[in-house]
């Protein structure tokens, strides 16, 4: 690897990439014997297939002239379709009826209360209240 910038093609997509002295360096330094096959964009993506929802989050990336449409409408962070779909906190207007609730009696109180699963015949469920006295903390 030379220390002037070089243009790679990406194994994944096609588009052409360069790879500056400086990530060449960060390469040599890391032990790396090649450049790399994937364009920013693709080891993007693959990073998050591997480590799934949790990484679904992500700041935008510094390299843009600014963030992109989709990350100005979640506060500087882009949300994955997929991840967005389910996440109440990614759009607040959204309301949490997309998520399928259970409806419940809290074995403590008595009150009706939601689930986000399905509940187990003879099992003792608790609503929120109880729930966070019984363990002992106020929680979020």
């Amino acid at each position: 690897m030379s220390g002037t910038d070089q243009n790679v093609v990406c194994a994944v997509c096609g588009k052409t990439f360069v790879f500056t002295a400086g990530e060449q360096e960060f390469y040599q330094q890391k032990g790396f014997q090649s450049p790399p096959k994937r364009c920013p964009d693709c080891r993007r993506e693959r990073r998050e297939r591997q480590r799934g929802a949790e990484s679904q989050v992500y700041r935008a990336p510094s390299f843009q002239a600014g963030p992109s449409p989709s990350a100005a409408a979640f506060g500087g962070e882009y949300r994955s379709p997929a991840f967005r779909e389910y996440d109440v906190a990614a759009d607040p207007t959204r309301s949490q009826s997309r998520r399928p609730t259970y409806p419940a009696t809290c074995a403590q109180c008595g009150a009706e209360t939601q689930l986000p699963f399905r509940p187990i015949e003879g099992k003792e469920y608790y609503c929120r209240d109880c729930y966070r006295a019984r363990k002992g903390g106020a929680g979020p």
